[in-house]
């Protein structure tokens, strides 16, 4: 496209602001933001540049309030606004679109673009030099990743296209429709899930439940991981390969609780501190299970195992013994088989 050179010639001259922008405010998000959030930013190509002044509605060409931009992409509906706090902690707000969180100019059948967009000046630390770029506007799109993905997937034919096609508009918004209703559906999922429609369970999700429970009545949370699910699912895996009713395993824990042990063991997790009273209650017949199936289970070398048949030891998994020797590799320790077993 042929680029008048006045616009071409300012382009080049705001340029390298901009850049010098793009690369503070690129560090200043990097190492502000939650780690599990996404940032991508851009400058304004050429011609989109020569575009946007050709629409009439830049006021001031050489201060284009979106020649830099960028985009915060977080996991759903409920961390859009602890993103927003973050960014007008940053910078200096200046606009908002929409203005008015409860408030849209979009119809109750109309899907389209309505992201958050957040418009902020660049803000000096009054205690470090002077960088030259207080002031200097740009725009911050908050989005979640489902409106992020929706973005990518159709922004070349929406808004880049060389054609006009409204079928492939068409699809675009129903499929952002689509994804208005998951976004909804994930924000509100605890609201949702007391409905009579959700309102029920499976039994696995019910010994679960009861399971997380038991957990919470015998560890502190300081002591628990914050994954409890996880926990929880490998006691009851456990004691499924080890044919041990759940009841029965709670009752072994508090019987070593009782005598010091179980719950009150301190140089052992909970599920580790549950594998040794069971060990201590059952001895190698606690094992028995294991022999001609596929089932393995993990005892912490911590446990002392008591004799076992070679066909039940080998579907016991142990880490190695903790030594000055010990390998590490990318901060996980390597398991291997007890060498004395």
């Amino acid at each position: 496209m042929k680029i008048p050179q006045s616009v071409r010639v300012l382009y080049q001259d705001v340029r390298p602001r901009y850049e010098q922008l793009k690369s503070a405010v690129d560090a200043l998000i990097a190492r502000s933001k939650v780690a599990r959030w996404h940032y991508e930013s851009r400058l304004k190509a050429e011609e989109s540049f020569a575009l946007k002044v050709e629409t009439g509605r830049v006021p001031d060409p050489g201060a284009m309030e979106d020649f830099f931009a960028c985009t915060l992409v977080v996991e759903n509906r409920a961390r859009v606004d602890e993103a927003e706090r973050l960014v007008c902690g940053m910078f200096s707000l200046e606009g908002r679109r929409p203005r008015d969180a409860k408030q849209t100019h979009l119809t109750p059948s109309s899907f389209e673009f309505d992201d958050l967009r957040l418009y902020v000046a660049w803000r000096d630390d009054p205690s470090q030099r002077p960088t030259g770029l207080d002031g200097l506007r740009f725009e911050v799109q908050v989005k979640t990743f489902l409106q992020h993905a929706w973005g990518i997937a159709t922004h070349d034919f929406l808004y880049k296209a060389d054609h006009v096609d409204w079928g492939e508009a068409r699809i675009a918004f129903q499929v952002k429709a689509m994804l208005e209703n998951a976004e909804l559906s994930i924000s509100e999922a605890k609201a949702l899930a007391g409905s009579g429609m959700l309102g029920r369970e499976d039994r696995s999700h019910e010994s679960l439940g009861k399971t997380l429970v038991e957990l919470r009545r015998r560890w502190g949370a300081d002591r628990l991981p914050s994954d409890l699910k996880r926990l929880a699912q490998n006691l009851e895996d456990v004691a499924s390969a080890l044919s041990v009713k759940m009841p029965d395993l709670w009752e072994v824990v508090d019987q070593a609780t009782a005598s010091g042990l179980g719950a009150e063991t301190l140089d052992l997790s909970p599920y580790g501190a549950v594998i040794a009273a069971l060990v201590a209650a059952r001895g190698a017949a606690l094992f028995d299970s294991l022999a001609g199936g596929k089932k393995t289970v993990f005892v912490p070398y911590e446990v002392t195992l008591p004799d076992l048949r070679d066909d039940v030891r080998k579907k016991v998994i142990r880490t190695m013994a903790p030594s000055s020797t010990l390998t590490f590799s990318a901060d996980v320790l390597i398991l291997d088989k007890d060498p004395a077993e």
